[in-house]
């Protein structure tokens, strides 16, 4: 369900002092409906190196990526996955080196979350009671 407040949520975590000082390096892409694959593994392994790179070969690219996150723990946040197919070509290029390295996935479909868990159940987002509601109206007007 969208306009629950799940990138809301996942951003507040990402940017949280604890998870900063905690992780190695951390990385956040929004997986739209029609992602680019090339873009994905570009842009997170930016996030993680600090450099933009111009390589198009997905494969290599997928390479550098585990490549720069051996030893390292990550933190990566992909906000709105739309189905498991992004997540069985990306959780390759993320090492598990028993590191406590973590992956938060968002998504309003129910069947995504559950394709990608891996360690943990899905959390899924409770809707706002109507008293919470005019209260949460209330504060923003």
């Amino acid at each position: 369900m969208g306009e629950q407040g799940k990138t809301t949520c996942v951003r507040l975590l990402y940017n949280n002092e604890v998870i900063v000082s905690h992780f190695d390096v951390r990385a956040w892409y929004i997986i739209s409906q029609t992602y680019n694959w090339r873009e994905l593994l570009r842009d997170i392994f930016s996030q993680v190196t600090g450099f933009k790179i111009k390589v198009d070969e997905v494969g290599k690219l997928a390479d550098m990526l585990q490549k720069s996150l051996l030893g390292k723990r990550y933190f990566i946040a992909l906000d709105d996955m739309w189905d498991g197919m992004e997540w069985d070509e990306l959780r390759l290029s993320l090492p598990d080196d028993e590191n406590r390295s973590r992956i938060v996935v968002s998504t309003r479909l129910e069947k995504a979350g559950e394709y990608v868990k891996h360690h943990t159940n899905p959390y899924f987002l409770p809707f706002l009671t109507l008293k919470e509601s005019w209260e949460l109206l209330q504060k923003k007007v």
